[in-house]
């Protein structure tokens, strides 16, 4: 075969039929394809040949020591010089899960999950905040706590209290409406989980770098009293925090018992949570707490204790405590080192220069956290 031999490429996605992009290259020598410089030149982690048929045919091109193709193409006299190829990139995915639609069960068995016992930790008693107090008593006269932004306000009040209250350094930080998402291989399908949660707690006052550590992550319901419909949303926003913690921080720097924790309710009924898993590509265990309930609505709940028109006082102080229980938990559980308690804007500054990209490989993982919008 002449060196000079040309031939064009025509690129497909990796299922795909609709022509992408093309290129036109020079064959080695004896007629190989470089897929070393088409790999790096078109962003692609692996290519095949697509022979549109028929019948249709798909074959993987693997790469010699030399970077070229292991297989030779020759063309006959007077043949179209192209080439099909089919490419797969970082971000093709088989399939899409996002936080809010995908089931418990598919969480389950993505992220290599099991059922463990319940959650019945012993909780100090700490003193309600009048903060709280004093805003659910105004919301009790005055507020039917009827929209999602409502209840999630609630759930603001009581996860800041309850940082003040486990922090006593003050280098836990939160963020709001935080989007996730990371590309994980699940068998031989690359799957995409994506989504939004209300809250994720961390050390940093920076969005990105808080993320590489998010140690809570708290959601608050789309309707009341639908605990068990939304545990599927929780743990893959948790457990999606939890894949971008195990690119953030090296294996060696992780504890042996690595956890994340999890909040979630509608601002009156709430389950706490975490994952455990031993070590990275170990199963984790899923702890789930009985329901806490804590009455914060105007109306007599029917068989309730409260009088009319008051707050459950009782209830809420124990769905504090059990928040400043999670907060103090999860600062414990995280080995990655916390803003300092005064951070300056200078210095706040000098570490939003340092953020990383969060964004490569670790295991069969891959994140890809570089969007500050919302889920898709």
């Amino acid at each position: 075969m002449p060196s000079s031999i040309i031939v064009k490429l025509i690129f497909y996605s990796w299922t795909g039929t609709k022509p992408r992009d093309d290129m036109t290259l020079k064959l080695s020598p004896d007629g190989r394809i470089p897929i070393r410089a088409v790999l790096r030149a078109k962003r692609l982690t692996k290519v095949a040949v697509w022979e549109r048929g028929p019948p249709e045919v798909q074959y993987q091109l693997l790469e010699d020591d030399n970077g070229n193709s292991t297989d030779v193409f020759e063309f006959k006299s007077g043949e179209e010089r192209v080439i099909h190829i089919r490419g797969r990139s970082s971000v093709d995915v088989d399939r899409s899960e996002t936080f809010q639609q995908v089931a418990v069960e598919q969480v389950y068995s993505d992220f290599n999950l099991e059922g463990g016992e319940v959650w019945k930790p012993e909780l100090n008693s700490y003193s309600l905040p009048d903060d709280i107090l004093s805003l659910f008593s105004r919301m009790n006269r005055r507020h039917t706590m009827r929209l999602e932004s409502t209840r999630r306000h609630v759930l603001f009040q009581y996860l800041l209290c309850a940082m003040d209250a486990a922090d006593d350094d003050g280098v836990m930080c939160m963020d709001e409406e935080t989007h996730m998402e990371i590309i994980k291989n699940v068998g031989d399908q690359r799957v995409k989980y994506h989504g939004m949660v209300d809250f994720v707690v961390g050390h940093s006052m920076m969005h990105r770098k808080l993320l590489k550590d998010g140690i809570v992550i708290t959601m608050e319901m789309k309707q009341p009293d639908t605990l068990s419909k939304t545990l599927g949303q929780v743990l893959a926003g948790t457990s999606t925090s939890e894949a971008i913690r195990e690119l953030s921080d090296p294996p060696r720097g992780l504890p042996s018992d690595r956890k994340t924790y999890f909040i979630f309710g509608d601002g009156e009924v709430w389950q706490f949570g975490y994952i455990l898993r031993p070590s990275v590509g170990l199963k984790g265990k899923v702890f789930l707490s009985e329901v806490v309930t804590g009455r914060v609505l105007h109306e007599q709940i029917p068989g309730a204790k409260v009088p009319d028109g008051l707050v459950d006082e009782e209830g809420v102080k124990r769905v504090y405590n059990w928040m400043v229980h999670v907060v103090r938990e999860a600062k414990m559980s995280s080995p990655r080192a916390s803003r300092p308690p005064s951070a300056s804007g200078a210095q706040r500054g000098e570490e939003a220069a340092n953020v990383e990209s969060i964004a490569g490989k670790l295991g069969d993982l891959v994140v890809d956290e570089e969007q500050d919008g919302s889920a898709s």
